[in-house]
C-alpha cells in the first residue's frame, strides 16, 4: 500500500494522477493500485481521481480524515473499472462529500464498493452516485455506512440513482447501514429507472431529435 500523508500546506483542490506525481515519480502501476491518503487536522482538499488515465483498472484507496478535515472527492470513470473507496473518520468535526458519476456503454462493467466508516462523534459523510448505461454495460454497487458504538452526532447520507438505456444493461445496487450508536441521522436511497418518456416528448416537440433530447435529458440527470 501507497500511503501519503496531506497537511494544510498542500493545495487545496488537485487531481489524483497530480497528487501522486508530487509524492512518488517512481510509482509504477500494474493496472492495480492501493492507497491510502491522510488528511491531517484542519486540511481541505478538493480531489478529482483521474485514475483512467493511468489504465488502472482495479483500485482500493481509504482515506483518513482528522479533526475538522473536509474531503471533496468527485470520480467520473469512463472505462471499466473496480474500485473500493473507504473513508474513516477519526477526527471530530472531519466532512466528506463524495460523488461518483459513471456514463457506461458497450460492454463496460463498473464496480463500486463505498465504506463510509464513522469511527468518532460529529462527523458527517455525503455520497452520491449516478450512472447512466447503455447497451451491454453494468454496474454493482455495493454502499455501506459504519457508524460506531460511541459516535454519537453522525450525519452520513447515501444517494444512489440510475437509468438504463440499453436493453441489456443492468444495474446492482447493494445499500447497507450498520449503526452501533444512538444519537444519528443516516439515510440511503437507491433506484434504477428509464428516461422519462414525457420530457423526451416534450423536447422532442421543440424540435430536437431522438438523440439530441436523449442527451440533454441525460446530462441534466448526471449534472
Amino acid at each position: 500500500m501507497f500511503k501519503i500523508i496531506i497537511n494544510k500546506n498542500y493545495p487545496k483542490q488537485i487531481t489524483l494522477q497530480k497528487l501522486l506525481q508530487d509524492f512518488s515519480q517512481d510509482l509504477i502501476f500494474d493496472k492495480e493500485l492501493e492507497l491510502q491518503i491522510k488528511l491531517e487536522p484542519e486540511v481541505v482538499l478538493n480531489l478529482l481521481d483521474d485514475l483512467d488515465d493511468f489504465e488502472v483498472f482495479k483500485s482500493k484507496i481509504t482515506f483518513i480524515l482528522n479533526k475538522n478535515s473536509k474531503l471533496d472527492y468527485i470520480s467520473k470513470p469512463c472505462k471499466s473499472t473496480d474500485k473500493e473507496l473507504t473513508f474513516e473518520f477519526i477526527g471530530s468535526g472531519s466532512d466528506a462529500k463524495v460523488k461518483i458519476l459513471y456514463l457506461g456503454k458497450k460492454d463496460q462493467t463498473f464496480n463500486i464498493k463505498t465504506i463510509q466508516d464513522h469511527k468518532i462523534e460529529n462527523t458527517k459523510s455525503d455520497l452520491i452516485i449516478k450512472g447512466v448505461f447503455d447497451e451491454n454495460s453494468k454496474l454493482k454497487s455495493d454502499n455501506l455506512i459504519r457508524v460506531a458504538r460511541n459516535a454519537q452526532n453522525v450525519q452520513a447520507n447515501q444517494i444512489n440513482r440510475n437509468i438504463l438505456i440499453g436493453y441489456q444493461s443492468r444495474v446492482v445496487t447493494i445499500p447497507k447501514l450498520e449503526i452501533k450508536a444512538d444519537k444519528v441521522k443516516c439515510h440511503h436511497g437507491a433506484a434504477v429507472s428509464k428516461l422519462n418518456e414525457n420530457q423526451l416528448f416534450y423536447l422532442q416537440s421543440r424540435g430536437f431529435n431522438d438523440i439530441s433530447a436523449k442527451n440533454i435529458l441525460i446530462g441534466a440527470f448526471l449534472n
